[in-house]
C-alpha cells in the first residue's frame, strides 16, 4: 500500500511541476526572453 501512496504522489507532484513549467513558458535549464521565471520561484529583476 505504501508503494502505491508514493506512486500516486509521485505522479500528481509531477502533474504540479509540468503545469508550473507551462507557465514559465521554458523547460528546465532553459532560458528565454519570454520565460516569466526561474522553476525555483526567482524573478529576473527588471
Amino acid at each position: 500500500m505504501t508503494d502505491t501512496i508514493c506512486t500516486s504522489l509521485a505522479w500528481v507532484l509531477q502533474q504540479l511541476i509540468e503545469v508550473r513549467r507551462r507557465q514559465i513558458g521554458a523547460a528546465s535549464h532553459e532560458w528565454t526572453d519570454t520565460r516569466a521565471a526561474q522553476r525555483n520561484g526567482h524573478r529576473r529583476s527588471s
